[in-house]
């Protein structure tokens, strides 16, 4: 499992709420609502889904952050550049996204 990375994203599930009170969109638009299920680090969308829980997540709701600041340091921080429903291409978009806006090239 990889503990340091260019990205980091927070994957979140449904909790007691759903389905009586909560939608599956409700946690989609926020998922930090939801409970934690797992924390995965990465270079690409590629590495996102294959480590951690992987292809289980996909599905689940994440939040993105790109690691900025000091990589070395002992406490870095990030930039939120995603969320919503996990999946491949909505990785893809995000991460390509913000590499363009931002011109971090890899």
């Amino acid at each position: 499992m990889l503990t340091k990375g260019d990205y980091i994203m927070l994957v979140f599930e449904e909790d007691e709420r759903y389905p009586k009170e909560a939608s599956l969109s409700f946690y989609a638009n926020d998922p930090a609502e939801g409970h934690l299920s797992d924390i995965v680090f990465g270079n690409s969308a590629a590495e996102l889904m294959e480590h951690g829980d992987g292809a289980d997540n996909e599905g689940l709701f994440y939040i993105l952050y790109r690691i900025e600041g000091q990589t070395d340091s002992k406490y870095p921080f990030g930039r939120r550049i995603g969320s919503g429903v996990l999946n491949f291409d909505a990785l893809c978009e995000d991460i390509d996204l913000y590499e363009k806006e931002r011109g971090v090239s890899k």
